[in-house]
């Protein structure tokens, strides 16, 4: 009986979680928001309120004439000075990292002194003009977008405010789930993910509308950061793993893929196109994956997205995923934020302390690597670790404890050094 019940609490579970992607604003996505005590709508329970609230808004215009606007004369908007052009250059950090276009901050403070007028021409500003009509005791103003059915529409259907929208909505959210979901501890990785699904499903609301707007890095970017921190949530990662590891070991792709195989479904609407279309993202994501210049230790270890994504056991901790992503209590990494360290091995003067000296070489673990090349039957390398971990659900918990036991060591070496 209780082998039964446990088999049926895991297939209801799997259901649930499979039901995420199917119908984004069903059961797990009430169950989640009701977890978070998160506003959620109602319909309304008067047909009478509605058609008042329809009246209100979509008022009878009598045929005629079409109505003619007075026109106002337009207020001067004024220009930038350049006080404000040099007040704007003086609050440039110089240490920062580049923008998007990667041109360092150095660069642009020198370029804004030796040609301020041209930047004074770039920064202009514009004036965002509004209406107001009355219709009979209803005052109307206009506004650069309006609200429909959930998706906010703009004038030029570039649908920039929408993203800006879903992603405020998306980052307060996560806010409520980073308090749930701490990076050791916490709820498994699977319910991390049901959660992460939930938080997808606010942002890709419409994606078959606006996924043109994502071929926008500008307008795209802000709702691909909410997706990456909701991933690291996933994975109990550290906040400088890249976006393309990040995606990788949570199994779920880039926003800007998902959005794009909810288009397509969508003007296919054939049963089997979910399959067909969710194949096609993942070639595309494995492209992307092998081109990329990021993540290459992760890459390394997990050449293969498919066959990492579609385990059957396996779950992801803090630990265990500083193994993967090289992101940790690691000299190398630590000195990208103390240059005064050196990023050598205590041990080993002439090796530098990474992810793989420090899990595949440093004399300092031999007993504990040796524990675990007797429990897998197997030395472990950067090529076989992941078809070892995928191998059997031993294997990937000796891996994991073996993770544990060094990455704890590491971090009580680094608080007696401070």
């Amino acid at each position: 009986m209780r082998a039964a019940i446990k088999t049926s609490k895991r297939w209801c579970w799997r259901q649930l979680c499979d039901e995420v992607d199917s119908d984004i604003s069903g059961r797990p996505y009430r169950i989640a928001m009701s977890r978070l005590r998160g506003p959620q709508t109602r319909q309304p329970s008067s047909p009478l309120l509605v058609r008042g609230a329809v009246a209100a808004l979509f008022p009878r215009v009598p045929s005629g004439p079409a109505l003619q606007l007075p026109r106002r004369a337009g207020e001067l908007v004024p220009a930038v000075t350049l006080e404000e052009l040099k007040g704007a250059q003086s609050r440039i950090r110089e240490c920062s990292a580049p923008g998007p276009d990667g041109v360092p901050n150095v660069a642009l403070k020198l370029a804004i002194a030796a040609l301020p007028d041209v930047f004074l021409r770039v920064y202009s500003r514009k004036k965002v003009e509004t209406i107001n009509i009355l219709v009979g005791d209803h005052s109307i103003r206009s506004s650069p977008s309006i609200c429909y059915l959930g998706l906010h529409i703009d004038a030029k259907l570039k649908f920039d405010h929408h993203l800006r929208t879903v992603s405020t909505k998306a980052a307060s959210v996560i806010g409520a789930l980073t308090r749930i979901m701490p990076n050791s501890g916490g709820p498994r990785s699977s319910r991390r993910k049901l959660y992460a699904h939930v938080v997808d499903s606010i942002l890709l609301y419409g994606a078959p509308i606006w996924s043109t707007a994502a071929q926008k890095r500008a307008y795209i970017r802000q709702a691909e950061s909410a997706h990456r921190r909701v991933c690291l949530r996933v994975i109990g990662g550290r906040p400088h793993v890249s976006y393309e590891a990040t995606f990788v070991l949570a199994g779920i792709p880039p926003l800007v893929l998902l959005a794009d195989e909810r288009a397509q479904q969508y003007g296919r609407r054939r049963e089997d196109a979910e399959d067909e279309e969710r194949l096609a993202t993942l070639t595309k994501w494995q492209e992307a994956w092998d081109r990329s210049t990021k993540a290459r230790w992760t890459h390394r270890l997990i050449p293969n997205i498919r066959v990492w994504i579609e385990r059957r056991h396996g779950k992801l901790n803090y630990h265990l995923t500083q193994l993967l992503t090289g992101h940790g209590f690691f000299k190398h990494h630590s000195r990208r934020y103390d240059y005064n360290q050196s990023a050598q091995c205590r041990v080993c003067p002439s090796s530098i302390e990474n992810a793989e000296h420090v899990f595949y070489h440093c004399p300092r673990f031999s007993e504990e690597r040796e524990r675990l090349h007797s429990l897998l039957h197997e030395v472990m390398t950067p090529e076989n670790t992941t078809r070892l971990m995928l191998a059997s659900e031993p294997n990937w918990l000796a891996v994991a404890s073996f993770a544990d036991s060094v990455v704890t060591r590491l971090r009580d070496e680094e608080t007696g050094r401070r």
